[in-house]
């Protein structure tokens, strides 16, 4: 899958080693887009993207206990 700014993005502020709360990541995104004066992807898109990136195994995603649709993610690889 190719991938854009925004995947890079998202996959660069993701961490490797810990996970993150998706809407943490969700808010983490959109702080360095603005820090950077760039359009924040929409919701609907960020997840999209996440989707994408968990589906070509770049991220690795894991069901909060007891958090309902929480996702804690982290990457496979490298960066």
């Amino acid at each position: 899958a190719r991938l854009n700014d925004h995947h890079r993005l998202l996959f660069k502020l993701t961490p490797r080693k810990e996970t993150v709360a998706s809407y943490c990541l969700r808010k983490a995104y959109v702080n360095t887009c603005s820090a950077r004066d760039i359009d924040p992807i929409a919701q609907r898109t960020y997840t999209k993207y996440l989707r994408t990136m968990i589906n070509a195994r770049l991220l690795h995603e894991t069901p909060a206990p007891g958090k309902g649709n929480l996702r804690l993610l982290r990457r496979r690889f490298a960066a």
